[in-house]
């Protein structure tokens, strides 16, 4: 008898779970994609968005606990429609995107132009991901949130297209937004990987990526200048030879090691947190980590880190 008891609190164990615990592998939700109405834009260019978005360890992926794909009979389905579409659905409004039932309505004209609380074209893909986060949030059983006080990050499912009310833009669902979904699908979140590995990547983007992936991920540069594209709030730029990321480099703060080496970093931190460095002061104080082909260049200024660039050793940029 007692043999049977321990054998049923085991299976119930396992199936409190979920199934993304059980066999350690994520929890796989299929998502359905198409268009509607006389859309214009790029629809693969479109598709590429969503499906980064969705899978992007910062969002619903929930570190990777969770993995979106593509699938007819998924859960819901992400629709770029025309404004005049969307508009004929009870409850919506030409003017924004919308969610009804499974259907997740993607507005033509706000995937195009975004809206005045994300000003500039610099900002437009981040905009599309927090209105696809935003939308798909809905599908995902969330109402709408309020922002939580003056200068603090909105929360995803924040209405951000029509207002910020003194929040800061976030693309991203908050950590309660994420934590709450994880109860929810019976998962346990993982952690988000670190924004600096070194030989590797920055950010969003690692040595070897394709252009169209990087661009899925990130947007469309500001600047193209040959084989280097720029973005400016990012402050990323990112090298190709042969439509594949060679070189990365970054002046933002956000981009740092787990163990904290990046930009805006003293000396002694850095050496600290990074082994193996080699660091030369003939007139520019620079320290070179070097890792299976791959060189990351910490650069200096005023003492501190300024610029921390990867570059591929087989495909060193001239």
């Amino acid at each position: 008898m007692r043999r049977v008891r321990w054998i049923l609190i085991l299976m119930l164990a396992v199936a409190a779970t979920g199934p993304a615990e059980a066999d350690g592998k994520p929890l796989r939700i299929g998502y359905a994609i198409g268009t509607a109405g006389d859309v214009y834009s790029d629809f693969d260019e479109f598709a590429a968005v969503v499906h980064a978005t969705l899978n992007d360890p910062r969002g619903w992926a929930l570190g990777g606990a969770v993995r979106f794909r593509r699938d007819e009979r998924g859960r819901f389905r992400v629709t770029l429609a025309t404004p005049e579409v969307v508009g004929t659905y009870p409850g919506c409004s030409r003017r924004y995107s919308c969610r009804v039932g499974d259907l997740v309505l993607i507005n033509e004209a706000r995937w195009r132009d975004a809206t005045p609380t994300y000003p500039g074209r610099a900002r437009l893909h981040p905009y599309r991901q927090m209105v696809i986060n935003h939308e798909v949030g809905h599908a995902l059983g969330f109402g709408h949130a309020a922002c939580p006080g003056p200068g603090r990050p909105a929360p995803v499912m924040q209405q951000q297209s029509k207002r910020l009310g003194g929040c800061a833009r976030r693309s991203w669902p908050s950590l309660d937004e994420r934590r709450d979904l994880a109860r929810r699908l019976r998962v346990r979140m993982a952690p988000i990987p670190p924004r600096l590995l070194l030989g590797r990547r920055i950010g969003e983007v690692a040595l070897g990526d394709a252009r169209a992936g990087v661009r899925a991920r990130i947007g469309t540069p500001q600047a193209v200048e040959g084989d280097v594209e720029r973005y400016t709030l990012l402050r990323l730029e990112v090298r190709y030879f042969a439509d594949r990321v060679v070189a990365v480099a970054t002046r933002s703060r956000a981009d740092r090691t787990a163990g904290g080496a990046g930009v805006g970093v003293r000396l002694a931190r850095l050496e600290r947190a990074v082994p193996w460095l080699m660091c030369d002061e003939a007139g520019h104080l620079a320290c070179v980590h070097v890792r299976h082909r791959a060189t990351t260049a910490f650069d200096f200024a005023g003492g501190r880190v300024s610029s921390v660039r990867i570059v591929d050793l087989d495909h060193t940029p001239a």
